[in-house]
């Protein structure tokens, strides 16, 4: 009977055998050498971080060195000795490896506990590994604490976690905490195409990176995508390209997102929604497109401040201003996309809002433009052409029919009064807080999340009957700044009322009747003579 030797992944086969080999971790491969070299390593280590960092693996190699019984240089175990021999067979008893997400019982550390008092049998120490600590009980927690505070002299114990706030004090104070640093693309990178030139595989350098940045600092992410690519293309010979990369990846391909940012920034709905739902026909999912948009935005800015990222910049004509209102509304739209019963549907509204906000200029152009045209009209002169060219962006022009000047907020809310619509105007005065006002554009925050439907309200008001397209851009603060238009009025009254109980007249009239108080009737005419 043949027997076929089992398939070891890319994680497995290439994970390091020694401490030199660890990549992306130089501060903790130091600690640990030093603390070798000189004999000072704690009882309980604690190595924290996030997936695929080589966490395990490092307790595995610092077991296996403190076990060794002929370690090379103090610092790495020298790979012949019975303890080494028994650790690579996986047959050593000295070192015991629980996973606490399957043992999280008070009864599984009761069996560590009663271990701990045995001296070893092949190695120079007893080490305890425990792999995703957090996932233990408190109960389990507590039986541990006076083990881990007095250990016997031969026991160690290494702990390993990417859930740090889950461990109770109580444990972290008893350990010497090692925090593992998330890998560079560049460190990934470098590994990936060695053991591509390992394995033989055909391999492009835009792909490889592709791979690298999804991995998002985990070197078993990016085994475990280069594996899946590599199943995908070792059949047919093919090479690992930026295409087929992104095809697995579920990532939209860069010449069809270049088309979209084009569209975009051109305001053009029909042909940017178009290449949504081609996306979609090719299953790419809502949140990938919204990401790709995302890292769009963020080499765009990069490359305008001058510090660009090698990336191809797809929004060379927008300003820093635009491009961060851009990021704004996709970074909130991701958030309406995992949420939302509808994602499809949700993110060809995300990229219609683009679309109608990416060609309006900076706020502050436009604030300058519009106190260019007041000063000219103060001053007797037409700045019609100052005002084109700096409004335009902002909305429709308006219906030659209409004879109405919206130019401030406050004949705007004098318009809607002479609409009749009392919501609308208790809104506006009441709950509406204006950041910045220009006619067809209002930067704007909002009490509660009910008074977008108000908005809306406004918004098609505007349109039916003056035929004009208003953008409202919501921001989202937490201070009641800017005051309303009926904050305004309430303050000046109190001002008012303030002054008038200042006069002298009223002085006397205070002094003369005690205890008297004054009602300033704002409705009522002052008295003749």
């Amino acid at each position: 009977m043949n027997i076929i030797p089992s398939y070891k992944v890319f994680a497995r086969t290439y994970r390091p055998k020694a401490f030199h080999e660890i990549l992306g971790q130089e501060v903790a491969v130091r600690i640990f050498q030093n603390a070798l070299r000189q004999n000072t390593l704690s009882h309980a280590i604690l190595m924290t971080g996030i997936r695929g960092i080589g966490k395990t693996t490092s307790a595995r190699l610092l077991a296996k060195t403190l076990c060794c019984l002929n370690p090379v240089d103090h610092i790495n175990p020298c790979g012949a000795c019975d303890s080494c021999m028994a650790f690579e067979k996986e047959q050593h008893t000295d070192i015991v490896e629980m996973d606490a997400a399957s043992h999280t019982g008070v009864d599984d550390i009761r069996e560590i506990i009663e271990g701990v008092s045995y001296a070893p049998i092949y190695g120079r120490y007893r080490v305890y590994i425990i792999d995703e600590v957090h996932m233990l009980s408190k109960n389990a927690f507590n039986a541990l604490l006076k083990t881990l505070e007095e250990p016997p002299a031969h026991a160690k114990f290494i702990f390993a976690t990417t859930e740090l706030e889950k461990v109770p004090e109580t444990i972290l104070s008893r350990c010497l905490q090692i925090q593992l640093r998330p890998m560079a693309v560049e460190t990934i990178l470098q590994q990936l195409k060695l053991i591509c030139t390992k394995e033989n595989l055909a391999t492009d350098d835009e792909g490889l990176s592709l791979i690298a940045e999804a991995a998002q600092g985990s070197m078993r992410d990016a085994l475990s995508i280069l594996e899946k690519v590599a199943s995908f293309t070792r059949s047919t010979g093919e090479s690992m390209s930026a295409s087929v990369v992104e095809r697995i990846l579920g990532r939209p391909p860069q010449q069809e997102l270049k088309n979209l940012c084009g569209a975009i920034k051109n305001g053009e709905v029909p042909n940017a929604i178009e290449i949504v739902r081609n996306f979609f026909s090719q299953d790419i999912e809502p949140l990938a497109i919204a990401k790709g948009l995302l890292r769009a935005f963020h080499a765009a800015m990069c490359s305008t401040i001058g510090n660009g990222l090698n990336e191809e910049n797809l929004f060379e004509e927008l300003a820093v201003p635009q491009l961060n209102r851009l990021w704004a509304i996709v970074h909130n739209s991701i958030n309406e996309i995992i949420h939302s019963p509808l994602p499809k549907e949700s993110c060809e509204v995300m990229i219609m809002r683009l679309c109608y906000v990416s060609d309006l200029p900076p706020l502050k152009q436009l604030i300058q433009g519009m106190e260019q045209k007041l000063t000219s009209v103060s001053n007797g002169t037409t700045a019609a052409s100052t005002l084109e060219k700096t409004a335009a962006p902002i909305a429709s022009k308006a219906s030659s029919k209409m004879d109405t000047d919206l130019t401030t907020f406050n004949k705007l809310v004098e318009w809607v009064d002479a609409q009749r619509d009392p919501h609308l105007s208790y809104f506006l005065k009441r709950d509406l807080r204006v950041h910045g006002f220009t006619p067809g554009y209002i930067e704007c925050s909002i009490k509660s999340a009910s008074d977008t439907n108000l908005l809306r309200e406004l918004k098609q008001l505007l349109q039916t009957r003056l035929n004009e397209k208003w953008v409202f851009e919501l921001v989202h603060t937490t201070t009641a700044n800017p005051s309303t238009l009926y904050e305004q009025q309430q303050h000046l009254e109190a001002e008012e009322k303030q002054q008038v109980l200042q006069s002298s007249l009223i002085q006397h009239a205070m002094n003369t009747f005690a205890g008297a108080t004054v009602i300033v009737d704002k409705y009522k005419e002052p008295l003749d003579g």
